[in-house]
């Protein structure tokens, strides 16, 4: 029986601003952001009717896989899949998990069924996020985020990461935003761009920036704690609650990550 197995990598923001709120209500976004090594894995067959597996997490309500497979459903006929996810991204940790899984859903029922979709315009429909996991490289996302620019070259980027023992809600950390009022003076991302192309990692560092950090860190105080742990130029992802902290290499990254998630430093 055919099947297709496909990894759903994570994400990490480099760069996270709100110029404002849209007509249509959403935020209006302007984000870099780039896939990285940890993922969760998908694995579809056909069968009679759509089931899901899930190794892991447990998944709350319909979760972006299914919510993926219906969308393809109402734009192309479909049989039913056997699908099996593997999660080993935390949920609510800004990481996007749930929109690369639903990214790779779309573009596994595509692939084994030859359906010739716009998979932008399915990916969309599911999620502000998706579209940025088919590009599958680094890339500044506009709009409501669905919007994808891919930048050129691949840099090769290491991080430290670490996860709090806490998820943080999406939705109340940008209403809690609004509430504080929305972005004045928004930074412009062409700084960052010109960070990034720069090839500097001091640059780059420096140029990181999260506009959520503020809400999140005033819904989460133990949130700086966690950033404190990996030292100068820590930065959210997303709206949180994972931390990242850029650094020169793979070796750096695991000597840092094991002696911020040190238990001799003590849970915040």
């Amino acid at each position: 029986m055919r099947r297709v197995v496909l990894d759903c990598p994570a994400k990490i923001n480099l760069f996270l601003e709100l110029p404002g709120l849209r007509p249509d209500g959403y935020h209006e976004i302007v984000t870099v952001m780039v896939p990285i090594d940890l993922c969760d894995t998908i694995e579809i067959a056909p069968s009679r009717r759509f089931s899901l597996e899930v190794e892991g997490a447990a998944l709350e309500g319909k979760n972006t896989v299914e919510k993926a497979y219906e969308a393809v459903a109402r734009r192309r006929k479909i049989p039913g899949v056997r699908a099996r996810l593997v999660k080993r991204i935390p949920a609510g940790s800004g990481l996007g998990g749930g929109s690369s899984d639903a990214a790779s859903m779309i573009e596994a029922l595509d692939g084994l069924f030859g359906l010739g979709l716009d998979r932008e315009e399915a990916g969309a429909a599911v999620g502000s996020d998706v579209n940025f996991f088919f590009a599958r490289g680094p890339a500044l996302c506009t709009g409501r985020g669905e919007i994808v620019h891919p930048l050129p070259g691949r840099r090769r980027l290491h991080f430290a990461l670490l996860f709090p023992p806490f998820a943080n809600p999406t939705r109340e950390i940008y209403a809690i935003h609004r509430k504080k009022g929305l972005t004045r003076g928004a930074k412009p991302v062409t700084g960052f761009l010109n960070a990034y192309a720069s090839g500097s990692g001091d640059a780059l560092e420096r140029a990181l920036f999260n506009r959520l950090e503020a809400a999140a860190s005033g819904l989460r105080p133990a949130l700086r704690t966690w950033m404190t742990r990996l030292g100068p130029g820590a930065r959210m992802t997303g709206s949180g609650s994972a931390v990242y902290r850029l650094v020169p290499d793979r070796a750096a990254a695991e000597a840092l990550g094991a002696r911020a998630a040190s238990s001799t430093w003590g849970a915040p």
